[in-house]
């Protein structure tokens, strides 16, 4: 479907270093075909290794249409993976030149956020995707907006999700998706995230860091304000909300930081947490899918970012200068990231997504952390629907096949689950509910009692999570368990070679005591893993910063001198008793 097309990407940063792997195995496109052009030197390394001419030359308005006509004509392909470039501009150009396009973001030229202060409405996603919208004209060359995992694949898990909760409500799906949502009594939609990777370093001053993309994150969570589909049931507009309406659906923005705003919201491994109300193009996109004149949910992202992330932010509000962007290496990752949706109705709660650990992300597809993949997977599935659809005009995900583009992205995502819960933040599932009054999220994980739920690292709070489904179609199975009380132990030592003696030579698992290079106050002694004995194996389990039980092959601790117990946690093997035809059952006891 390739063969011979011209394919110009637009920035390599973390997803463009990840989807080149995935570009070359699906397509087996010849490295002439395709050029890369970024604003910086980030993935020369790997496209050297996929011998793709890769030029550092970045894209202004000045420049934008000379080097557009340089490397695409009519049937090209335009994928554009940058930050600070217009998408509206690239649209319109590939527009009239019967060019292909695709992005994971619709992004204006850079200071588009920045320099939106006399009308700051402009610098919102809700303006944003109005304007791409605008382009649109039946029989036009396809292009594809804002199409990775969140957005993009989230809105197709949307789907699965609203028929998910329809087969346990015994309810006919067969319906438009607003139709569905209504019907179902669906009241509130959480797009959740969590981001649990780490590199192992400290983040260097004046650095702003993260697993992605960090200019990316430093504009959505700093630079824009938060933005919110506004439901019908809520009462009054909270204080410094204004509104956007398109249609029947309603946006809320609201005034100053993106990172400014904490709700409370809910995720499988941990149960409860908090997350930043972070402005992105799903939240207005999936209120306009579900949206009648009567009738639409209150839709919001809410992201728990990685650790590094979280301190970058952090800096910023303390009134730091940010020196340099940095991601992290994807080879040097340990961790996940899940990213899924959260439907609220008045019986309870359903998540349903993907749950990705990074040493799996990169086992599947060579230079990808968890995040990378999952947005890589995103714009494979959307290019492969494109070329099968090439004249469309601009289109979102909530209209295109979502069996589709999952059959083809499925693959990449790791652990694909649907959860229910019967956590809600009080009574009547109101914005106010959700809102917590500090300034910054609270990683929940590390206050929390974790239990293991099933091979693969799942954690849950117990008694919270009801339901599992192993993907629509395959039927549903209920969890039980049979548990016992664990000691949750770390050991310290007085060496580096110690510890790593212990754990099998990993440096991943032996960290200076206080987190600084040389001991941080801990005098020089190192920290090995949390963990506890399994009784049955006879081995210890690792449990992880991200709450995943992770049993331990090379390691045999045998304790030191500054071992100490922390908790007691709660482990437990799974009894799956299926009903229907698809039932099934395993597990031990």
């Amino acid at each position: 479907m390739l063969r011979g097309v011209r394919i110009l990407m637009l920035g390599c940063g973390s997803v463009g270093q990840g989807l080149l792997p995935l570009l070359f195995s699906k397509y087996s496109i010849d490295p002439s075909q395709l050029t890369i052009v970024s604003a910086d030197e980030a993935g020369a390394e790997v496209a050297t290794h996929f011998n793709v001419c890769y030029l550092v030359d970045p894209v202004t308005p000045d420049n934008c249409e000379s080097l557009l006509s340089r490397y695409l004509k009519a049937g090209g392909v335009l994928l554009n993976l940058s930050v600070d470039v217009s998408s509206v501009a690239l649209i319109a150009w590939c527009k009239a030149h019967d060019v292909l396009y695709l992005d994971t973001c619709v992004e204006p030229w850079r200071g588009g956020y920045a320099n939106a202060s006399d009308e700051p409405m402009k610098s919102t996603n809700a303006w944003l995707r109005r304007e791409a919208l605008e382009l649109h004209s039946p029989g036009g060359p396809t292009a594809v907006i804002a199409h990775g995992m969140n957005p993009g694949l989230i809105s197709h898990l949307l789907k699965e999700a609203l028929v998910a909760l329809a087969c346990k409500m015994g309810v006919s799906s067969d319906k438009q998706m607003h139709a569905l949502a209504r019907e179902l009594g669906v009241k509130v939609v959480h797009i959740t995230e969590r981001d649990t990777q780490d590199d192992g370093r400290p983040l260097v001053p004046g650095t702003f860091s993260n697993t992605w993309s960090s200019t990316g994150l430093y504009n959505e969570a700093y630079l824009q304000g938060a933005e919110i589909g506004w439901g019908t049931h809520e009462g009054n507009l909270p204080e410094g909300a204004r509104t956007s309406e398109h249609g029947n659906s309603k946006t809320l923005c609201f005034e100053g930081r993106g990172d400014a705003k904490c709700l409370r919201s809910w995720t499988p491994s941990v149960g409860e947490q908090q997350g930043l109300l972070v402005t992105h193009h799903e939240v207005i996109s999936i209120s306009e899918l579900l949206s009648t004149e009567s009738y639409r949910p209150t839709v919001c992202y809410v992201y728990n970012p990685c650790q590094k992330a979280r301190e970058s932010l952090s800096i910023l509000r303390k009134g730091q200068a940010v020196k340099e962007f940095k991601v992290m290496a994807a080879d040097m990752l340990y961790g996940l990231d899940e990213v899924g949706v959260l439907l609220f109705h008045e019986k309870g709660a359903l998540w349903h997504g993907s749950t990705l650990i990074t040493a799996e992300a990169r086992s599947l597809v060579p230079y990808n952390g968890a995040t990378s993949l999952q947005v890589a997977a995103g714009v494979l599935g959307a290019l492969a629907w494109m070329l099968e659809h090439p004249k469309k005009g601009v289109v979102e995900p909530e209209d295109m096949d979502s069996a589709y583009i999952l059959e083809i992205a499925r693959p990449y995502l790791g652990k694909v689950a649907t959860f229910e819960t019967s956590w809600r933040p009080g009574a009547h599932l109101e914005f106010g509910e959700f809102l917590v009054h500090e300034s910054r999220p609270r990683d929940s994980a590390s206050v929390r009692t974790v239990e293991n739920v099933a091979s693969g690292g799942y954690m849950k709070r117990s008694g919270q999570i009801v339901l599992w489904m192993l993907g629509i179609g395959l039927g549903v199975s209920v969890l039980s368990e049979k548990k016992s009380v664990e000691d949750l132990k770390q050991d310290e030592y007085a060496s580096r070679q110690a510890c790593m003696r212990d754990w099998g030579q990993s440096p991943a698992n032996c960290r200076p005591v206080g987190g600084g290079s040389g001991g941080g106050g801990g005098g020089g002694r190192y920290q090995g893993p949390r963990y506890y004995w399994d009784r049955s194996t006879g081995r210890p389990v690792v449990v992880t910063e991200s709450g995943a039980h992770v049993p331990v092959e090379n390691a045999h601790p045998s304790g030191s001198p500054f071992s100490h117990s922390i908790e007691s946690v709660k482990v437990g093997t799974i009894t799956r008793g299926g009903f229907g035809h698809f039932g099934f059952r395993s597990g031990g006891g």
